[in-house]
């Protein structure tokens, strides 16, 4: 059921309900109108998102059952706290907040890590470079094709990494942006933390897949999801360490 249908009807019907019940859905109406919203954007996205698990980590569709509860939880959350996170922005922008005032502590970080958003950190310069100690001897051209290439891979990652989170940002968006056309008109300032918990919700989705697919990489269950950190840390550098020597003796 959507808020609006709550809402004909809550008017329909109203003078029926018994005092104590309509006054108190009368208090809980922006409750339940974010309650209403958040399983409506639920069942509109999560076939998206499965899809996207599909695209992005095929090996989890396949994995062991007990991963199954864990990558439910991940889709459910990665909605749930977008909701949240969205339904925030509505409120303050009603009030007539600006970012700055709604979130002293959290807008100049986002205005900060806003300038990596479109490039890949740590770039390097030949300028900077030359200066080095281990490039004392090399030529300009040289250490600018080390730059070069460099650069080059760090690109690479990154684009690729674009490429990931602009999919899993587009998933949610859209339906997102159907149901809650409000957020259209917020002004630049705001779109800047938009973006940044659209961000925020790729990376939580992203961490945990690849926990999950570190575990599948061994065939290993769920259940070491719950172990501890620093003997499941132990556990699987020492797999991953004999992964490595089995593959170098394949090469002699």
């Amino acid at each position: 059921m959507t808020f609006s249908d709550f809402e004909s009807w809550f008017e329909t019907n109203k003078q029926q309900l018994p005092p104590k019940v309509k006054t108190t859905l009368e208090k809980s109406k922006g409750y339940l109108h974010f309650v209403c919203t958040w399983k409506e954007y639920e069942r509109n996205t999560e076939p998206h998102l499965r899809q996207l698990l599909q695209q992005q980590y095929p090996q989890l569709v396949t994995a062991h059952p007990s991963f199954e509860p864990h990558i439910a939880q991940n889709i459910e959350q990665r909605m749930f706290e977008l909701m949240e996170e969205m339904w925030m922005i509505l409120s303050k922008t009603s009030e007539g907040l600006s970012p700055a005032q709604a979130l002293p502590g959290l807008y100049p970080q986002i205005l900060q890590w806003k300038e990596d958003w479109h490039r890949p950190r740590r770039l390097l310069s030949v300028e900077e470079q030359i200066k080095q100690h281990v490039y004392r001897n090399w030529t300009p051209e040289r250490v600018q094709q080390d730059v070069d290439k460099w650069n080059a891979e760090k690109w690479e990652v990154f684009n690729r990494q674009k490429k990931l989170q602009e999919d899993f940002i587009e998933t949610l968006q859209t339906p997102l942006l159907k149901l809650v056309p409000d957020l259209l008109e917020m002004d630049a300032a705001w779109w800047d933390v938009y973006v940044y918990f659209m961000r925020l919700q790729y990376t939580l989705w992203k961490d945990w897949n690849e926990r999950f697919m570190e575990l599948v990489e061994f065939d290993l269950t769920a259940d070491w999801l719950d172990k501890d950190p620093k003997e499941k840390r132990k556990y699987l550098d020492a797999l991953y360490m004999a992964k490595l020597e089995k593959e170098k003796g394949k090469k002699f």
